[in-house]
């Protein structure tokens, strides 16, 4: 015996079809799915994903880990479109003061990561405080490189890129560094040799 009931939905002969209890035709019954799971997450998919916080960044951080190249291409692509671009826009013109706070944060870390790295202190005074270290092209060839990669963070990018080479890098204050760039010694290092 055939059992043929009347799509609810659009009203025409529905066949026997297992996950729908034949109230709704095929077409139907997708878009019945659709607008469920549409209403379901805008109700209990928040709430989930605040109780859940730590344990879905943790899974996102592992897939984007497992899948880096593939994802690496997929950003680039959009946001270099056209949708892309007008979203990145959109989303820095809402959250300027964040995204200027969370950047000055990741360079304030940067920065510290780097002196850490390059001693923690000038490497000719002896000074520590962060505020006044920066790093030292040892060879004074600064400007070249700074022209072909950037100053400042984009420097301190570049050096942790490479794991932090110390041969041809130094971490000094400002003072020495200025005076070594202006004089080609730092008075300190003037002192210390022998008339």
């Amino acid at each position: 015996m055939k059992t043929i009931r009347t799509c609810i939905k659009c009203g025409i002969q529905v066949k026997k079809h297992k996950t729908n209890s034949y109230k709704y035709c095929e077409s139907c019954w997708e878009k019945h799915l659709l607008e469920y799971q549409k209403k379901y997450h805008q109700k209990h998919g928040k709430e989930y994903r605040e109780k859940h916080k730590e344990k879905l960044r943790q899974k996102s951080k592992k897939y984007y880990i497992e899948n880096i190249e593939k994802m690496t291409k997929y950003n680039r692509e959009y946001f270099k479109s056209k949708e892309g671009k007008q979203k990145s826009k959109k989303y820095y013109q809402e959250n300027k003061k964040k995204m200027k706070n969370r950047s000055m944060e990741y360079n304030r870390n940067l920065k510290k990561e780097i002196i850490k790295e390059y001693g923690g202190k000038c490497t000719c005074c002896g000074e520590d405080t962060p505020e006044f270290l920066s790093i030292d092209h040892i060879n004074n060839n600064g400007k070249e490189h700074r022209e072909k990669i950037g100053s400042g963070n984009s420097l301190y990018r570049w050096l942790r890129k490479l794991n932090y080479p110390k041969n041809n890098y130094q971490l000094l204050c400002f003072n020495c560094n200025m005076a070594k760039g202006f004089f080609g010694i730092c008075p300190h290092q003037k002192n210390k040799t022998p008339n």
